[in-house]
């Protein structure tokens, strides 16, 4: 997806190798330094560059924060973190988890 025009950024790694399986359509972003260093780690992107910008972080108090941040700054970035606040889900792990992982292991 390196050549991709749909950016998702995630929090953390396991998020992105576990979105990057089920989007391969877009570039996946996840900085390494925690959500606190989203904000800061977005300005190394290169926007011009792509046609769709959406953003996943955790939903807890944190992810709320640093969304609302993130938001303010670059409104053009989409919220993405409605599938897991309607799955009651923390973040795309768990998510996946308890859509994909536990669901076949009880078929």
């Amino acid at each position: 997806a390196l050549n991709s025009k749909k950016v998702i950024i995630v929090e953390g790694l396991l998020d992105g190798v576990v979105l990057s399986q089920i989007a391969k359509d877009s570039l996946i972003v996840s900085c390494s330094n925690g959500v606190q260093g989203t904000l800061k780690c977005l300005s190394q992107l290169q926007f011009g560059k792509y046609d769709e910008i959406k953003l996943i972080l955790d939903n807890d108090k944190a992810g709320d924060t640093e969304t609302e941040k993130i938001i303010s700054q670059y409104p053009f970035i989409k919220d993405c973190r409605k599938f897991l606040i309607d799955f009651g889900s923390k973040d795309i792990g768990d998510w996946y988890m308890d859509k994909y992982v536990w669901e076949t292991d009880n078929d």
